[in-house]
């Protein structure tokens, strides 16, 4: 009987250790509704970036970032972590060059999986 006890404390404890890792493999879901990719802004515009983003555990940040404009800004303050919806207004340097630039929007969750967006702006 202490035997099967025993047995049973162990199997116990592997079943805790196993199931209390960090599991969360699933990536969160970046959707963004304006601009599109191709849109045309002149120097000094606005750019509102509309979006949102899910995730089934928690979002951690969603980063707006583009080495070529030398942008570099995350939200990380969320109403709901689990869906959060957004606009962000990035404005261009009055000194932009005319040109393409990709602006790169990355969803993270808590547990660093992340989905990335990219979008293509011509500045004229």
């Amino acid at each position: 009987m202490n035997r099967l006890l025993a047995l049973t404390i162990i199997v116990g404890f592997c079943l805790m250790a196993t199931s209390c890792g960090d599991d969360d493999s699933v990536a969160p879901v970046l959707t963004i509704s304006t601009p599109i990719s191709g849109s045309i802004y002149s120097a000094g515009d606005v750019v509102s970036v509309v979006g949102s983003a899910t995730d089934d555990v928690g979002l951690k940040a969603i980063n707006f970032t583009s080495e070529d404009l030398g942008l570099n800004e995350s939200i990380t303050n969320f109403v709901d972590p689990l869906n959060a919806p957004f606009t962000a207004n990035i404005t261009l340097n009055a000194a932009t060059p005319a040109g393409s630039y990709v602006l790169s929007i990355e969803a993270v969750d808590t547990s660093d999986n992340t989905d990335v967006e990219e979008i293509t702006l011509i500045v004229q």
